[in-house]
């Protein structure tokens, strides 16, 4: 009698996910689909409470799991799937902690959610078109734009890399061991401390045409980023000492030369989630 596959649940970044099956690119190497994914959301979002989605902003968004990530970090469902799903272990990673937050005033305090690309590619198309207007029509003054983009449904973003975004981020740490102890008890959990390289998998550090390399021409953008996601990592294995990290050498830190979501400092080559996945089957023996 075989035993049963260890049901996996992840927090966290594809960086991780990748390490698993895929319908549309399945592969002998990649684990079992977890039970539970859940990607585009901040520890600060999960710990506070919820908010409605703006559903002119949900709706813009074309990819089906974007916009099932976004709501899903609105409403805070990673709760209640959690224990939906009853995983063995849940891996957490920090990658998609890279993005901006955004505060809502409520009555009984302020409330948080997550920044993700299709919010800021959203902002970014109000704020175009509301601009070409205001150039359109000469009689509207600049302070008009303050209810354009998020600001619209009450949503004001906070810089990532901020002491204001620091101090949040480290009380809702503390508050998210505290809820997973308690709501479940018996998960195991481990730490995907996952890198930021920038070499590509050729040797070359050049991008591919039509690719806008950020992280070259701001790489103090970069050097930022690294050094949150490393007092993140540090924080984590702090609260969760018991829980195993999952670190792939360094020979396989290298970029996905094309890879199907873009050259990002987070889209490693196959040979990173090759490694992963083993480290990740070894732990589940």
């Amino acid at each position: 009698m075989t035993s049963a596959q260890p049901r996996i649940a992840l927090l966290g970044s594809c960086v991780t996910r990748q390490a698993f099956q895929f319908r549309e690119w399945p592969a002998e190497w990649r684990l079992e689909r977890p039970v539970h994914y859940q990607a585009r959301t901040s520890l600060v979002s999960l710990l506070s409470p919820p908010l409605d989605p703006p559903e002119p902003l949900i709706a813009a968004i074309a990819d089906p799991f974007e916009q099932r990530s976004t709501r899903d970090d609105f409403q805070r469902n990673f709760w209640s799937r959690l224990k939906a799903c009853d995983p063995d272990l849940l891996i957490i990673d920090l990658v998609d902690e890279r993005f901006d937050l955004l505060a809502a005033n409520a009555t009984d305090g302020p409330r948080y959610a997550t920044m993700n690309d299709q919010i800021v590619q959203w902002d970014h198309r109000q704020r175009r078109r509301a601009a070409k207007d205001l150039l359109r029509r000469l009689r509207r003054r600049l302070s008009d734009m303050a209810d354009v983009g998020v600001q619209r449904f009450g949503l004001n973003p906070l810089r990532r890399v901020s002491s204001e975004v620091n101090q949040l981020w480290q009380g809702a740490a503390q508050g998210f061991s505290q809820r997973l102890r308690a709501e479940h008890p018996r998960l195991r959990v481990a730490l995907h401390l996952a890198p930021l390289p920038t070499t590509f998998e050729d040797g070359s550090e050049e991008v591919s045409p039509g690719v806008f390399p950020w992280w070259q021409r701001y790489p103090q953008r970069l050097a930022a980023l690294r050094a949150v996601l490393a007092t993140y990592g540090r924080q984590l294995r702090q609260l969760f000492p018991e829980a195993p990290v999952l670190q792939v050498p360094g020979e396989f830190h290298l970029l996905g030369r094309n890879h199907r979501w873009g050259e990002q400092p987070w889209h490693h080559a196959d040979g990173y989630y090759r490694a992963l996945a083993e480290q990740i089957r070894r732990l589940m023996r």
